[in-house]
Formats: structure tokens, sequence, C-alpha cells
């Protein structure tokens, strides 16, 4: 049985690794021109933004803020729903990669999105003390 704490120490390293592939996502995206951002400038200071997000929302999840994590469980999905546009909206935009090769923006969001979900499942499971896959005893 999960403890209430390891709920919420596994939604912070969920949010850890969300939060780094995102943000990796976003400055690559910025780096090869396809995003509204750029890595100068005010773009610059929106990505400090979100370095110190992944640094310190984990911390904040470990330690058991309850309203914090599932205000932002819900701030994940308003990005679900934000990637589930550009699936529909963009799924044919060439996104350059190393090696000379595209991919399409439609694959590089539906990848996205499946780490916010998984993300949002997690901060939500802890922030509300869920247990989705606990099994009933006969």
């Amino acid at each position: 049985m999960e403890t209430h704490d390891r709920k919420y120490h596994q939604a912070a390293i969920t949010y850890l690794v969300y939060g780094i592939i995102y943000l990796i996502g976003a400055i690559y995206i910025a780096e090869v021109g396809v995003g509204g951002r750029t890595m100068r400038g005010g773009g610059l200071v929106w990505f400090a933004v979100g370095a110190l997000f992944v640094a310190v929302f984990p911390w904040l999840i470990w330690k058991g803020y309850k309203w914090f994590t599932r205000v932002l469980a819900l701030l994940v999905v308003f990005r679900i729903v934000g990637l589930g546009k550009v699936i529909v909206e963009e799924a044919a935009r060439p996104v350059p990669m190393p090696g000379g090769w595209t991919l399409p923006m439609g694959v590089g969001a539906a990848m996205f999105l499946l780490v916010a979900v998984v993300t949002c499942l997690m901060l939500a499971r802890a922030g509300w003390n869920l247990n989705p896959w606990r099994r009933e005893k006969a």
C-alpha cells in the first residue's frame, strides 16, 4: 500500500523529469526557430524562469503541499489542452532534428502530451490521495 508521503515523492520525481524534458524541448524548439520564443532577450528570461520552476516545484511537491500540488495538476491539464491544439493545428509542421531529418510537430507534441498526462495523473494521485491502481479484495 502506498503511503501518502510516498505518493508526493513519486509525484515530485515525475514532475522533475517532466520539467527537464519540457525545458530541453522548449529550448531546442527555440534554437531551431520553430517556436514562438528565442534564446535571446525576453525569451532567455522566460527559460530562466522555467528552469527555476523545475528546480523549486519538485521540492514543494516533495514536502507535501497539498493545494500547491492540486493547482499544479490543474495547470498541467491546461498544458495538455495546449499540446492537443498543437497536434491538431500544426501536426505536419516539420521540426528539424540533428542529423538532417525532420519530425512532424504533431509527433513531437504527442510525445510531450504523453509525458504531461503521466505527470498530471501522478500530481492528482498525490494531491487528492487517490488510489487508481488499487485492487479491491474479494
